[in-house]
């Protein structure tokens, strides 16, 4: 048996079962994150495609919350991610202020006034 074929093997068989705790933290982040932001930040040990799997067996979706129209932003949701994005990244403000509004659409917003920029 080759080397390479022995060492899959080894680590096929490692896996651990899931606590209580990790699945708490799955179902809280999983649609704020990534599946590599979660794995960065709460499951270092976990591949991303095991992340996936396990949030397939939950039944968590990505894309769980529908958007019915791309609603225009308010002047005062503009300001808000201008104000906080230097101190709070985009899924803490998504989930603090601006529930409605992805993740990446706060990480982008449509105007002159983007996070980070001194306009």
């Amino acid at each position: 048996m080759s080397t390479s074929r022995r060492r899959w093997r080894h680590r096929q068989g490692t896996s651990r079962e899931w606590t209580e705790a990790e699945l708490v933290l799955l179902e809280r982040y999983y649609l704020d994150m990534t599946w590599r932001e979660l794995q960065a930040r709460h499951f270092p040990h976990r591949t991303p495609a095991a992340i996936q799997c396990m949030a397939h067996k939950l039944g968590l979706k990505k894309w769980e919350l529908k958007v019915q129209e791309k609603q225009p932003w308010s002047e005062e949701e503009l300001g808000l991610v201008a104000r906080y994005y230097p101190a709070l990244k985009a899924p803490e403000i998504r989930r603090r202020l601006l529930p409605h509004r992805s993740v990446l659409a706060i990480r982008h917003p449509p105007s002159a006034r983007r996070p980070g920029s001194s306009a």
